[in-house]
């Protein structure tokens, strides 16, 4: 739809596109919601979450999405980044914590978390296009450093050497 407006002999021509913002910054406190539950539920058997952030912050709920016992959550944890997620009779939780990259150094980082059905977990941390496999119980996590120079990922609070092979 083109909407015309004239002010003082100029035509500008506006095009409006019935789209949501697919971007937001947040300040502080300030938070967005979307409210999912009118309507018809979203059944599927997989999701991709794909966001961007910088910050200063060390801690911090960066995603949730959920209901019950089901949920997803990305958050910032001491500089490093978090990751839980509840499904059915599988949980996860991880924490990525590099040993040479913080992720509260107010650099852009981006996150894609993809779930497909109840089993997979890829979680990609990247300015790069590096990626490293780990299986862990039945999820399977796909895993890459922010700066691209990371040796170590913490998971269920052990240490996870990354072989000088994969690197």
């Amino acid at each position: 739809m083109v909407e015309i407006l004239e002010y003082d002999n100029i035509a500008v021509h506006f095009i409006k596109l019935y789209k949501a913002p697919s971007e937001a910054s947040f300040k502080g406190t300030e938070y967005l919601t979307i409210d999912l539950s009118k309507g018809d539920p979203i059944l599927s058997t997989q999701e991709t979450v794909n966001l961007q952030f910088k910050t200063k912050q060390p801690n911090g709920l960066l995603f949730y999405s959920g209901e019950g016992d089901d949920y997803l959550t990305i958050s910032l944890r001491d500089g490093g980044v978090a990751v839980g997620m509840t499904l059915a009779k599988g949980r996860l939780d991880l924490h990525i914590k590099p040993v040479r990259v913080r992720f509260d150094d107010n650099q852009w980082h981006r996150i894609i978390v993809h779930r497909k059905v109840q089993e997979t977990l890829e979680l990609c941390l990247s300015r790069e296009k590096r990626e490293y496999t780990f299986l862990w119980g039945y999820l399977l996590s796909c895993i890459g450093d922010s700066a691209g120079n990371a040796d170590t990922v913490t998971i269920h609070n052990h240490d996870l050497r990354i072989p000088d092979s994969v690197a």
